[in-house]
């Protein structure tokens, strides 16, 4: 399949899942913070739409887990004090590649 296809589906999917516009292949997915359901949502299709093996893709090295607390004042003083792991980048170029080659393969 075409690259500039694959982007232009990539794309349309994260306008629909995320409600994010104006991507490009080097845009960072897992920079939307997105919640587990829309980025799990997002795998699902790129896998299925593609046909990628994704055998070997590790959700928690590239997204953070999701966390819930009934007070405001708690999630701010938890991202205030909490040590941020970082986490690495899940462009959509690398994507684009993965769909072509039918395979998960870590950037």
């Amino acid at each position: 399949m075409d690259k500039d296809i694959i982007y232009q589906t990539i794309a349309k999917q994260i306008e629909e899942i995320y409600g994010v516009k104006g991507v490009d292949l080097e845009t960072i997915i897992n920079s939307f913070n997105g919640v587990s359901e829309d980025n799990e949502e997002f795998l699902k299709r790129f896998q299925e739409t593609f046909e990628v093996d994704m055998n070997g893709f590790d959700y928690y090295h590239f997204f953070h887990e999701d966390q819930f607390y009934v007070l405001p004042l708690v999630v701010l003083i938890i991202r205030l004090f909490r040590k941020s792991e970082e986490k690495s980048e899940l462009k959509i170029q690398h994507l684009v590649d993965v769909a072509q080659n039918g395979k998960w393969s870590t950037p």
